[in-house]
Parts: structure tokens; C-alpha cells; sequence
């Protein structure tokens, strides 16, 4: 039998084929918009490396995203959308695309990915980020905390903690200068669908959702009976003080990056 060496482009398996999705309860609602991965034998880097640059000549990749599921025909050219974009700086970031792009797979020979069940707009903010380090949305503000879920999740799946820890910080940020000392429930299904038990988005939102002076819930659609569960285990877990949660100390909730990065604690207030 011939290796994968000797097979055409055409005829290789595309590498985002080949990552396992993790297992989801059934019976879920709504559905997964965006399933979280995790390619095998890929981890971040552990050591710092040297940040791109654009000096010199360039190689330019694509990476073509669509709303819906791999198979789905979505005839909404608004749902598919293609970016160019600097190979050595979308390598940097996430070892995902790095593995995709320079590795033995289709999308090495081609230098295109196919991303399946992204918003673009999500993806855009994605590529925004690769080349200036903030996070906003095409108007220049600061997206949604919708939108940060979903840019969360993203980067879990394109393994990008760095990104993944400056959207919960921003999260938080948004929810204290709302100052309505909670989360919109709509984001709680989506993070539900598409996280596991241990996910530190999930363990946030716990964290939040179980203050004591929080307002009674009184439609339980937008929230997953595992979500009311584990609600109620963070109470019964932690003392009963009765003080307004002004800040969440953001470090529990970061995901590992770069080893000899500062591990001072981080908490998170209103100015």
C-alpha cells in the first residue's frame, strides 16, 4: 500500500477531517454551531518564540470559512467568506493551522483550509487579532459577549490560549460595565453544546451564575440542566458570603500559554 507521500493533493485526506470532535450529551438543543477539537500529537508551543513580522517577501495562505456544516449546501453567500492571510503569522499563533499548512495533508500542497461551522465575522475578528493583538469587531468596539463566546470557542479549536484568555477577560470586563452583574442566558446552550465538563469557559460562568444576589431565573430555556447542576454545586462548594461579585479573579479560567509567562494572580475591575 502506498503512503500518503505518494497520494496526489487531490486525493488526501483534508487535515481537519482527520481531528476528533469531542462527544456531546445527546438530546442537546439547538444544536453545535461550532464544535471545539482537538487535533492529535499537536500541543502549543512551551517556549517563546519570535513574533512574526512582515518584512521580506511573504507567502500568502487561505483560509476559506463557512457558517454551516461540512455538507450542508447554505446558498447565503453572506455565510462563506475566504481570507488571505500571512502564513508565518497564522502559524505562529496556532499550532493547528501550522500542523494543516506544513504538514503531509491536502491543505499543505493547496496552502487552503477549509474551516466548517465559523462565523466569518467570528473569523474576522480571528485575523484582526493575528496582526494587532486586540480584540474588536468590524466597527471597531468591542464585540458582543456573544460574540467573545463564540471567538472563545474558536480558539479552543484552532488551540490559540492566548486569544481564548484576552475574550474571557474582555467577557468579564463587558459584564461589570453593563452593570447588570450578569451573563445574557443566550450564550449558556452555546457554551453547553459545544465545551466539556472541565472547560474553563464553563467553570467561569458557574462562577458568575452562582453569586447569591443574583435575580431568580424564571424561563428555563437558555439554561442546560448540567449548567443548573453545576450551579448548584458551586453554591453548596464555596462559603456563603453574601458580597457583590465586583470581580472575578480571571486566573483559574486562563488557558496554560507560554511557559515563564507571569502567573501573578489577575483580577479584573471597573474603573
Amino acid at each position: 500500500m502506498s503512503s500518503s507521500d505518494d497520494m496526489p493533493a487531490s486525493q488526501r485526506r483534508p487535515f481537519a477531517a482527520r481531528q476528533p470532535k469531542v462527544p456531546r450529551k445527546s438530546g442537546s438543543a439547538g444544536g453545535s454551531f461550532l464544535t471545539p477539537i482537538q487535533a492529535p500529537n499537536i500541543e502549543s508551543p512551551v517556549t517563546k518564540r519570535k513574533r512574526p513580522n512582515l518584512v521580506g517577501p511573504q507567502t500568502i495562505v487561505k483560509v476559506n470559512v463557512h457558517a454551516c456544516g461540512d455538507g450542508f449546501i447554505d446558498g447565503d453567500e453572506t455565510h462563506h467568506q475566504s481570507f488571505p492571510i500571512h502564513k508565518n503569522h497564522i502559524c505562529h499563533y496556532s499550532p493547528f493551522f501550522d500542523a494543516a499548512l506544513n504538514g503531509n495533508f491536502a491543505e499543505g500542497e493547496s496552502q487552503q483550509v477549509e474551516l466548517y461551522e465559523v462565523k466569518p465575522e467570528i473569523f474576522g475578528i480571528f485575523v484582526n487579532w493575528l496582526y494587532t493583538q486586540q480584540i474588536m469587531s468590524e466597527d471597531g468596539e468591542a464585540p458582543t459577549i456573544q460574540s467573545l463566546v463564540y471567538l472563545w470557542l474558536l480558539a479552543d479549536r484552532i488551540l490559540v490560549p492566548s486569544l481564548q484568555n484576552q475574550a474571557i477577560d474582555l467577557i468579564e470586563l463587558t459584564r461589570q460595565q453593563k452593570g447588570n452583574d450578569r451573563l445574557p442566558s443566550e450564550i449558556f446552550p452555546i457554551i453547553y453544546d459545544n465545551t466539556n465538563v472541565d472547560s474553563r469557559l464553563r467553570l467561569y460562568v458557574v462562577r458568575v451564575c452562582s453569586a447569591p444576589y443574583l435575580a431568580q431565573i424564571k424561563n428555563s430555556k437558555n439554561y442546560p440542566p448540567q449548567f443548573l447542576l453545576d450551579i448548584v454545586n458551586a453554591i453548596r462548594d464555596r462559603a456563603t458570603g453574601k458580597d457583590r461579585l465586583a470581580s472575578v479573579l480571571m486566573t483559574p479560567y486562563h488557558a496554560p500559554e507560554e511557559e515563564g509567562e507571569s502567573d501573578r494572580a489577575k483580577r479584573i475591575k471597573t474603573q
